[in-house]
């Protein structure tokens, strides 16, 4: 795992950057409003402002837009827009002598139950949209603590931990893993509907960070201190569920940098479930749309 990578170029666009910056973990609270000039020059100023946040919106509408945007989107049926067209022209006597009734009732009635049922599936996707975003997964704290916070305040540069049994809440290039060889077993059915388990692996630099002893009174400063300031350059977000490639980049205390790279080996992607392994820490490198699950979707 020791040896340097050179990122490949992707279609997709450039390589990704992203910044492991311990003062920037607090989470979306730290982005600006519009008024805050101050603070939002210094956002901009910081490697990861870009990226996606990691709450999904997967809802076509809200309560102001529904009925506008659902005819809009129902009229763009070459049937709807046909009779609708006829209605119209019924309704000029000089060109038809055709009561528009007959063709206004089945048109309403159709429109009108089309838009119960998307109103319904809309509705739906609201509610698992919130109960996907308020899921609680726990952030590795600058201090090396550990707090919980719902998906939805997960950002890249984050340090992730999983617990056996929990879905991944965002892509995550492993860390550090409870188990001695660094493994974790990963269910990945959401993804690609298999149910075998896929055995992905920690970095053995950062796991090495960490002993069983450290696990278990939940103290994390030594990695926290060995991965701060760090980078990791990767592919893009992209569609590839077996492909990932980049390298993480650690600051040493001479000033010089040491690279690992990283493969497909060493991800956690989104949707995936932890098996067979108490527990693992990760960073975020994709959130929210970005990930892989909902390129996806």
């Amino acid at each position: 795992m020791g040896g340097s990578q050179k990122v490949a170029s992707s279609d997709a666009g450039e390589n990704r950057r992203v910044l492991i910056d311990s003062n920037y973990w607090a989470g979306p609270k730290l982005i600006p409003n519009f008024f805050q000039r101050s603070k939002r020059k210094k956002w901009s100023q910081y490697i990861n402002s870009t990226h996606c946040k990691n709450d999904i919106k997967t809802a076509k509408y809200n309560f102001f837009t529904f009925p506008f945007v659902n005819l809009f989107y129902q009229f763009q049926r070459l049937a709807n827009a046909y009779f609708l067209f006829m209605l119209i022209l019924q309704c000029i006597n000089v060109i038809s002598s055709v009561s528009p009734v007959g063709t206004a009732v089945p048109l309403v009635l159709v429109l009108a139950v089309t838009m119960i049922k998307d109103g319904y599936d809309d509705v739906q996707r609201h509610k698992q949209d919130r109960f996907l975003n308020n899921k609680i997964t726990r952030r590795v704290a600058p201090d090396g603590s550990i707090e919980e916070i719902p998906w939805k305040d997960v950002m890249t540069g984050n340090l992730i931990m999983v617990e056996k049994d929990e879905s991944v809440p965002a892509d995550l290039v492993l860390l550090s893993s409870v188990d001695e060889e660094g493994l974790a077993f990963i269910e990945t059915a959401e993804l690609d509907g298999e149910t075998n388990l896929k055995i992905k692996n920690s970095l053995r630099e950062t796991n090495e960070s960490l002993d069983l002893t450290k696990w278990n009174n939940r103290d994390f400063s030594g990695l926290v201190q060995y991965i701060n300031n760090s980078h990791i350059e990767c592919d893009p977000p992209n569609v590839k569920l077996g492909k990932f490639r980049g390298t993480l980049y650690v600051n040493q205390a001479n000033g010089s940098e040491k690279k690992f790279a990283i493969d497909n080996d060493n991800v956690l992607l989104r949707g995936t479930v932890l098996r067979n392994c108490e527990e693992v820490v990760g960073v975020c490198v994709y959130a929210g749309a970005e990930t892989k699950l909902m390129k996806n979707g």
